[in-house]
């Protein structure tokens, strides 16, 4: 199943380079982004997190809507007390590659909505003393193909600078979040 998502989203990017070859298209951006993160799950509360990314606009598919690539990391970890996982350390990481399109809209300069799809490279570890099981650890990694919503409003910082922040909502197998995310666009035509 991994495999035909993972088909479908090398198709789905490749279609879009293919069909926009008349566009504008080229490295027109990149940018530096750091965020709040807060996880989605249903058993564990892991708090609030850190996200470091960076991203590139490679030009317009059609009027006004781009082509976003980015990569982000981040780390979750719990040290829960009490309840059904009292002794336990958790933690998991992932790097994402994901690929959005934003929807500039023309009524509202600088306000864009979007979504996309992602690769996302999980790991995860638990080291655990329990008392009567005594102690040990574990851990997993898994690949997964995410699918992400987000809006976010850019403003002009400088002549070749635009600032940026949005809110991005993951939707991961297993582990959901939301992410509040600033970053600076520099620009690369000029």
């Amino acid at each position: 199943m991994k495999k035909i998502f993972v088909l479908m989203l090398v198709v789905f990017v490749l279609s879009l380079t293919l069909s926009a070859s008349a566009a504008d298209m080229g490295l027109k951006r990149i940018n530096g982004q750091v965020g709040l993160l807060f996880p989605s799950t249903d058993n564990i509360d892991y708090g609030v997190s850190f996200l470091l990314g960076a991203g590139a606009d490679v030009g317009e598919i059609t009027d006004n809507l781009h082509l976003v690539p980015s990569l982000s990391y981040w780390i979750l970890s719990a040290d829960p007390e009490g309840g059904a996982v009292s002794g336990m350390d958790i933690s998991v990481s992932n790097f994402q590659i994901a690929v959005d399109l934003q929807y500039y809209l023309k009524e509202v300069k600088g306000l864009y909505f979007g979504g996309g799809l992602s690769i996302n490279f999980k790991s995860s570890s638990v080291e655990y003393d329990i008392t009567g099981f005594g102690t040990g650890s574990s851990s997993d990694s898994e690949t997964d193909i995410g699918f992400d919503l987000l809006a976010g409003y850019e403003m002009p910082i400088a002549k070749t600078t635009t600032g940026f922040a949005h809110l991005k909502y993951n939707i991961i197998k297993d582990l959901n979040t939301f992410a509040v995310v600033f970053g600076v666009w520099f620009d690369m035509k000029k």
